[in-house]
């Protein structure tokens, strides 16, 4: 069932980091406010290849302040406005349910689109990296969601 959490459970995080949702959650189209929509993957794609490709648009995503990242923020310019904030992802399988991992290394977002019936597409942005990565994870986990304005 859709749910959502604060990193380590401690809501004075929300400010900064926002919430980490798991896919349900996303799948459940009440996230967004009226005429916008959580981004698909074919959107990330998109995002990605105007800023130049998997290997450099991490870079242009990932918010320049350092205050944030744990270690380098390499590469991080945020030429796109998108702010992008390394708040971890709860994880949501049945070996580790619930834990926390990489508040300030990495950040993790969804996508809407499923990859099977239990996982589903995301993007990671690392501090040491200008990339951005596609992978699927477990629908269970907790990621950070953005919206954007739809237009289908």
């Amino acid at each position: 069932s859709a749910a959502y959490s604060w990193y380590d459970n401690d809501s004075s995080k929300i400010n900064i980091y926002g919430a980490l949702y798991n896919w349900h959650a996303v799948n459940s189209g009440k996230l967004c406010p009226k005429g916008w929509r959580v981004p698909d993957d074919n959107d990330w794609q998109k995002l990605t290849d105007f800023l130049g490709g998997i290997d450099n648009a991490g870079g242009k995503l990932k918010m320049s302040d350092n205050s944030l990242w744990n270690q380098s923020n390499i590469g991080a310019a945020n030429e796109s406005g998108f702010s992008a904030v390394p708040g971890g992802y709860r994880f949501g399988n049945y070996w580790y349910p619930g834990n926390f991992y990489e508040i300030g290394v990495n950040g993790y977002w969804w996508s809407d689109t499923e990859y099977t019936k239990t996982h589903a597409w995301s993007r990671t942005i690392n501090s040491e990296k200008t990339k951005v990565y596609r992978s699927f994870f477990i629908k269970n986990s907790g990621f950070s969601v953005r919206c954007i304005k739809n237009d289908k």
